[in-house]
């Protein structure tokens, strides 16, 4: 089966959101998020074990791997809307660089 056949079996749908910073009465940022364009077919999942300890390694924490068939053109700290939760962006990468499948990992 080819990846956008997979990515549709999945059923999933994803919002891709932007961060915007505002100053708080006390001096301290506030992001508030901007959804960036539409929703987005893709296949969200626990990240594996192999995944969570190459991350851990570096102090940083991540809980899930979403894929997606085009370059999402996301960055770290952005974040991600699936239903009702949400996931904040640590890492993309192109699985196989090939432009045809990313992953993206996150912590929800």
């Amino acid at each position: 089966m080819d990846i956008p056949g997979t990515l549709a079996i999945a059923g999933h749908s994803i919002l891709l959101q932007q961060p915007s910073y505002t100053v708080d009465a006390v001096g301290g940022r506030v992001a508030t998020w901007k959804t960036v364009g539409n929703a987005r077919p893709a296949w969200v999942q626990d990240a594996s074990s192999d995944i969570v300890l190459a991350y851990a390694r570096r102090d940083i924490k991540v809980t899930h791997r979403i894929y997606v068939q085009t370059n999402p053109g996301v960055k770290e700290g952005w974040r991600i809307l699936f239903g009702a939760r949400y996931f904040l962006i640590v890492g993309v990468s192109d699985m196989a660089g090939l432009n045809e499948l990313y992953a993206i990992d996150a912590v929800e």
